[in-house]
């Protein structure tokens, strides 16, 4: 009885097909990894933070140490302009609906 998914004379074609599919996606993908080994290398090195600090002015540092404040409690927080002030009676309370 022969079945109708399987032919013996297509397994030859269809197995050289695969691998023909796989021998040139495998070349791409070494390819592609030359290449970007190859990029990898041309890019300059850059040192450490640390080893540069000694080296640049204090303007063109942009970290600072965590025991210096960004800015002055008063400048972060600002009032709203333009806002009247209620008086306690008029807002809500937890357990007051609208």
């Amino acid at each position: 009885m022969r079945h109708l998914l399987f032919d013996r004379h297509l397994v030859l074609p269809i197995l050289l097909g695969v691998l023909a599919v796989l021998a040139i996606l495998t070349m791409l993908a070494v390819l592609f990894t030359w290449a970007s080994a190859h990029e990898a290398k041309t890019i300059s090195y850059v040192p450490p933070v640390r080893e540069q600090l000694g080296n640049l002015p204090a303007e063109a540092i942009l970290v600072r140490g965590s025991d210096l404040p960004g800015a002055a409690p008063g400048e972060l927080l600002r009032a709203a302009r333009g806002v009247e002030d209620k008086a306690a009676e008029e807002l809500l309370r937890a357990g007051q609906a609208l």
